[in-house]
């Protein structure tokens, strides 16, 4: 882990020891997986805004098989396509600018390419292993999940953090549980249009505190539709900060098992010059 690449932002505050420390909480080994699935039929907003997601066949195995040649083997490959920022994704530091001012005081036409930006792409995220935290923000309101239009406060923080009996400390990875990735792929439309989330002072509490990449289950980790979209979690904390944000994640299970710190392991991919990736996070403990 580099803990002197400013390029990649808040995640420069991670050093071995995060990961030390993370292990520790490792007890059984369960592994609870925090990603949703990719596929045509997830939620996502429209094609004006993002490429439609698609698996293709591209040779299978009636095509590409000769018993002369393979003996009976054959085998079959398949492509994809479609927008990154769908389903389970980390945003890039590039993801985002305000009037055109990228984080690090870039100008976009400065760093962009045809094929990719040329600085703070996806390929520039480093694995992310650090201690995890699940603020439970739709138990604390006693709800199966939280209303659209809900701004998670410094407050609901606070309390959550007090309930469960644990503490933000410099390097986390905080998760936020509003319950509003129920809807994804059973309404989605309901899930499109507009979601409970943290405020800008929450978001900015969360990292004066320590945190160092936020993740939600949703697809914006804010409210949205916004109310000020040049105010934003999105400016707030990539573009002024460098934070990374983990969107469209999956913590039912982990709030079911009511997990609040774990070893929180994030692997994206290295897709040079992407505004993000993928991913597949996972909680272990």
């Amino acid at each position: 882990m580099n803990n002197k690449n400013k390029d990649v932002g808040a995640l420069s505050n991670l050093d071995f020891s995060h990961v030390v420390n993370a292990a520790k909480l490792v007890k059984n080994g369960k592994v609870y997986d925090l990603g949703n699935e990719l596929s045509k039929e997830m939620p996502t907003l429209g094609p004006e805004y993002f490429l439609p997601f698609s698996l293709i066949q591209y040779r299978i195995p009636e095509d590409m098989t000769s018993d002369e040649d393979y003996k009976g083997y054959s085998f079959s490959s398949d492509g994809v396509i479609g927008a990154i920022h769908t389903s389970s994704h980390i945003d890039g530091l590039i993801h985002v600018q305000h009037f055109l001012s990228t984080y690090g005081g870039h100008k976009s036409s400065d760093l962009r390419t045809d094929f990719g930006w040329k600085k703070y792409g996806a390929e520039t995220i480093p694995p992310i292993i650090s201690r995890g935290v699940l603020l439970d923000i739709a138990d604390l309101k006693g709800v199966d999940r939280l209303d659209d239009g809900y701004e998670v406060t410094i407050e609901d923080c606070k309390d959550a953090l007090k309930k469960q009996n644990i503490a933000i400390q410099q390097g986390d990875i905080v998760l936020i549980n509003t319950g509003k990735i129920k809807e994804f792929g059973v309404d989605n439309e309901k899930f499109q249009s507009g979601e409970p989330g943290p405020g800008v002072p929450t978001a900015v509490w969360l990292y004066d505190n320590g945190m160092v990449a936020m993740g939600c289950d949703n697809h914006g980790c804010e409210v949205l539709p916004w109310e000020d979209s040049g105010n934003s979690v999105h400016r707030a904390l990539i573009i002024d900060r460098g934070v990374h944000l983990l969107e469209n994640l999956n913590f039912q299970e982990l709030a079911k098992d009511k997990v609040y710190e774990f070893m929180f392991v994030c692997l994206p991919l290295k897709i040079k010059g992407a505004t993000g990736s993928w991913i597949r996070p996972v909680a272990i403990v």
